[in-house]
């Protein structure tokens, strides 16, 4: 009789820290959701940033590119050249370009999936 009481005892008090562990948890898991969503708020408005101002530093590039080829264009137009040569500056400097283009395309989508990435992994850890 006693054994019986006693296993009784045993099973409420495990039964009643379950459901408190599970209602502690429950409450737990909203909370860092909603706390979730205004880091991750917070977190895409940081990466917003991020992206424009690289999108500005690859504005200004171009536009140096642009002025060096103007004055490179300047500076050819003093000197009298054949126009095989000329053809020639003109194609690598074609050619650079749409290196410097891919390498940016390239450093770009790199980051994006990084992002990608760190949002899935920070989804997985809270979820």
């Amino acid at each position: 009789m006693r054994q019986s009481k006693k296993n009784q005892l045993h099973i409420f008090k495990l039964t009643a820290k379950q459901t408190f562990c599970q209602k502690y948890d429950f409450i737990a898991i909203q909370l860092n959701k909603h706390q979730g969503k205004e880091v991750e708020d917070e977190e895409e408005e940081e990466e917003d940033e991020e992206e424009e101002e690289e999108d500005e530093e690859e504005g200004e590039e171009e536009e140096e590119e642009e002025e060096e080829e103007e004055e490179e264009d300047e500076e050819e137009g003093g000197e009298e050249e054949d126009e095989e040569d000329e053809e020639e500056k003109k194609r690598m400097r074609r050619r650079k370009k749409r290196m410097r283009r891919r390498e940016r395309r390239s450093r770009k989508k790199r980051m994006r999936m990084r992002r990608r990435k760190k949002r899935m992994r920070r989804g997985a850890r809270r979820g």
